[in-house]
C-alpha cells in the first residue's frame, strides 16, 4: 500500500510541476529578452510590445525563430495564445505543427485580448534582430542572428 501511495504522490508532483514551455526553449527566450529587451517605456503610445516565437521548416530542418514585436497580435491571428516568460508576453505560431516537444500546454487564444491590435489600427514597424535556432536531437542550436537594421526601438 505504501508503494502505491508514493507512486501517486510522485505522479501528482510531476504533473503539477510541468511547465507550459520546455526549459530549453524558455532559456532561449530569456536569453533573447536579455539581449533585446522591451524599451524602458513599454507603454509608448500605440505600441503593444511582446515576443514572438515561430516554429518553421526549411528543407529538412526544424527552425525556431524568436523576435520582439511592437504591434501586438493582429486580429484573427492563428497563434497559440499568450505565454509569460520572465513576466513578459510571448506568443507562438506553429503552422507546421512541429512544436510538440517544446510546448507542453497549447493555450489556443487564451489571454490574448489585451494584446490584439485591430487591423484598422496603424501597425508599427520595428526591425530588432531575429534569432533563429536549428533543432538538433530535440536540442536548440543558435543558427543565425539576422539584423536588418540597428535602428530598432530601444
Amino acid at each position: 500500500m505504501k508503494r502505491i501511495y508514493i507512486f501517486f504522490l510522485l505522479l501528482f508532483i510531476n504533473c503539477t510541476n510541468k511547465k507550459e514551455i520546455n526549459l530549453e526553449l524558455e532559456n532561449a527566450i530569456v536569453d533573447y529578452q536579455t539581449k533585446v529587451p522591451f524599451p524602458k517605456s513599454n507603454k509608448k503610445e500605440g505600441y503593444v510590445f511582446l515576443y514572438e516565437v515561430n516554429f518553421t521548416k526549411s528543407k529538412n530542418d526544424t527552425l525556431i525563430q524568436i523576435v520582439r514585436r511592437p504591434s501586438g497580435v493582429v486580429e484573427n491571428s492563428d497563434c497559440f495564445g499568450v505565454f509569460f516568460v520572465n513576466n513578459y508576453p510571448v506568443i507562438m505560431y506553429d503552422d507546421y505543427k512541429i512544436s510538440g516537444h517544446f510546448i507542453n500546454e497549447k493555450k489556443k487564444n487564451q489571454n490574448i485580448n489585451e494584446f490584439i491590435i485591430p487591423k484598422t489600427k496603424k501597425q508599427y514597424v520595428d526591425y530588432p534582430p531575429v534569432y533563429t535556432y536549428k533543432v538538433k536531437n530535440s536540442k536548440l542550436d543558435l543558427y543565425a542572428i539576422d539584423t536588418i537594421s540597428n535602428k530598432w526601438i530601444k
